[in-house]
This record gives C-alpha cells, structure tokens and sequence, in this order.
C-alpha cells in the first residue's frame, strides 16, 4: 500500500513516540479530542461477528473512538493494543492534525475559486470556505463521527458543516488538492439537479438539504462566525469589482450589447491574483444588476455580459456583420446617421379615377336619376284615378 507524504509523516512520529508508556501516548491523542486522559477498552461482537472483538479509546468525558477490530484471542495481547493506539497517534497527533487541517485550509482556498467558476457557469450559488474541522464531540455535536474531518461553509450567509466520507479521508490523508477540477461535474447521490444551489469539488449539493450537512459544536460556529467576518472585506472587493465591470461596460458599448471584459480591474479595487480567485464571485454578483442579461466566464478566463441597451447611453446601432470599425469620428458619425430609421413619409394623395371609372360613374349616375323619374310617374298616376 502507498502512504502519503502526510501519512508518513505521521508514520514518523508516531515511531517517536512508540518508547513512551501507553497511558502518554493515549494522552496525547486526548488532547486532539479536547480531553486530558484516555483509556483502551473492549468489546466482544456478536451474530455473524462473533469471535472478533472491537478495539476502542475512551476519553475522560465520556466518548469514545473506534482503532481497530481483531479475532478476540488476539484483541486481549499488548502488542495488538499498542500496534493500534500507534497507528491512532499517527493520524491524530496535534501536530499532525494541525498540518492536516493547514494543507487543507490552502487546498479549499484554491477549490473554492474554482467551484465557484462552476457555479457561475451552471447560474448557481458562490459559497465561502471557512475552516477545516475535525469532530471532537464538542457539546456532542456528531459524536457517531469522532474522528471525521468537516469543513464549515457560507452560502448566502448561512453557515453549515459539509460532511462527506471521501472529504474526510482526503483531509486525513493530505491530498485536497485537485479537488475543484472543472471535468466530471455531476450531482451529489440522493439530490436533483433542481436541487442543487452550490458546488463543492466539483459535485453539485444543496445547503437546504440535509444530505452532506452535519451539526456543529459551539466552539466550531464561533470559528466559522470569525472566519467569515474576516472575509467581509472581501465581500466588499467583489461587490466593488462588479460595479466597475457593469459600470463600465454600459458605458463602453458602442457597437452591440455583448462585450468581453479583461483582467484589467484597476489594482486600488482588486489585484490580478485576486480577480482570478474572485471571478466566479464576481460574476454572481455581476447578475444581480438588472442592466445585465447575461454573464459568464469565458474559456480563456475573462468576464462575457450581455448588456440590455437600454443601460447603454453610448451605444451605435451597427449592421448585422460589422467588422472592425476606424476611430474616426467622421465616419462613426456616418455609420449612425446610416442606420437610423428612416423619417416617417407623408400619406399618398387620393388617387384619382381613371376615363373608364369616369364613364361608369356617370352610368351609375344615369340609371340612378331615371329610376327616381320612374317612381314619380308612378305616383303621378296613381293620383289621377
């Protein structure tokens, strides 16, 4: 089996630390878990699993964490119990811990950016990454899940602890990075696509959901309230970087409504590295304007919108394949004057009748006066009987 840099790492110290009694050995993995001592216990298994017995560490407040399982003969040696409280040290020594919640923190900063370019693209929800935790059974929050590493998120300002068992092997094991690769998006099992609002090494989930959620302890949401508020400034950055962009365009398009913007930010609102990191942000916040119709990342990284033109004072109707239009103002001034609408024509005169309709009406005139002589005759003789 291949260990990882970190594993090995832990590996290394565990074996530091193999000649110390076991009683300091359990007290250091205590302290990981908030606790100052620990014990080793057993427990024999039944049904199917009779004759193997379970291996636990039960700390001082109560809890306890599996370390291993082993045929009942063998559970009850020295050896068996020291060979696992090892392998335990290895992977929850503070240090080790520390190391692996930091590699994490730096591995998630970077997923984050990338994610959220996914998002952007699919119409969904930023999120911001808080902190890497490690459930210690703190107010018994997951207590089922010692030993779990979790992270906290904020998606729209609602803070959660995101759980997955493939997550929390990566974090144990020091290999986050990568997680935010943009082939192989697909939707978290147990969720519809309609469901998901936020993306997360690139899998869609849902922070309304209960599904990948999971409780956390007092002392981890103080963390994730203060790690949040460290990132309002740059909350503020993006709505910044944003107003700029949509400000700026309106005004910049003159030849159509649909403009590419660069990585040309001025430096006083955001750095280049920034933007890169931000953009997905960006771009979210970017469709809250409602002078833009339509934004997205392009495949070489820059900003596309689509402007409503009615947001765009400078705009020049154009024809339908434009080209690349010279800066002179002479025929920038003849292109408009080209395409505006044509000035309404005055109404046609009436038209007049040709010799034969002139001939028919004088016609229809005649029979129309003999018919009215006709009647008066009638009536004429209808008075002399």
């Amino acid at each position: 089996m291949t260990y990882t840099e970190l594993q090995q790492k832990g590996f290394e110290i565990a074996k530091q630390h193999e000649a110390l009694p076991l009683d300091e050995r359990l007290g250091l993995i205590a302290r990981t878990f908030g606790c100052k001592q620990a014990r080793v216990e057993t427990s024999d298994c039944g049904g199917k699993w009779q004759g193997y017995t379970d291996i636990y560490i039960v700390f001082d407040n109560g809890l306890n964490i599996g370390i291993g399982n082993c045929p009942t003969p063998q559970a009850k040696s020295a050896d068996t119990v020291n060979g696992f409280v090892n392998d335990t040290l290895a992977r929850y020594h503070p240090d080790i811990v520390k190391e692996a919640k930091e590699r994490a923190t730096a591995a998630f900063l970077e997923c984050e950016a990338a994610d959220n370019l996914i998002a952007a693209k699919k119409m969904l929800i930023p999120y911001t990454f808080l902190n890497v935790e490690l459930i210690d059974g703190s107010d018994n929050a997951y207590a089922g899940y010692m030993g779990w590493y979790y992270v906290t998120l904020a998606v729209e300002g609602k803070i959660f602890g995101h759980l997955e068992s493939g997550l929390a092997s990566d974090i144990s094991c020091g290999t986050v990075a990568g997680r935010g690769a943009i082939d192989g998006y697909h939707v978290a099992g147990g969720l519809k696509e309609d469901d998901v609002d936020y993306v997360l090494g690139n899998v869609g989930f849902s922070s309304e959901s209960g599904l990948n959620k999971c409780d956390i302890s007092n002392a981890a949401r103080l963390r994730a309230e203060q790690a949040l508020a460290g990132r309002e400034s740059e909350n503020g950055k993006i709505a910044k970087a944003a107003a700029y962009i949509v400000e700026t365009s309106a005004l910049g398009t003159e030849y159509g409504n649909y403009i590419t913007y660069p990585r040309n930010i001025p430096k006083d609102i955001m750095t280049v590295d920034e933007f890169e990191k931000l953009k997905g942000k960006i771009v979210y916040e970017i469709l809250g304007y409602e002078s833009v119709a339509q934004a997205d990342i392009d495949d070489d990284g820059s900003i596309d919108l689509t402007m409503y033109l009615a947001y765009c004072p400078n705009y020049i109707p154009h024809p339908e394949e434009r080209g690349e239009y010279p800066d002179d103002r002479e025929i920038l001034d003849a292109l408009q004057s080209k395409f505006q609408p044509e000035p309404e024509k005055p109404p046609l005169p009436e038209r007049k009748p040709s010799l034969l309709g002139k001939l028919e009406q004088n016609k229809q005139k005649a029979a129309a006066q003999a018919g009215r002589s006709d009647a008066g005759k009638q009536k004429s003789n209808g008075l002399d009987v």
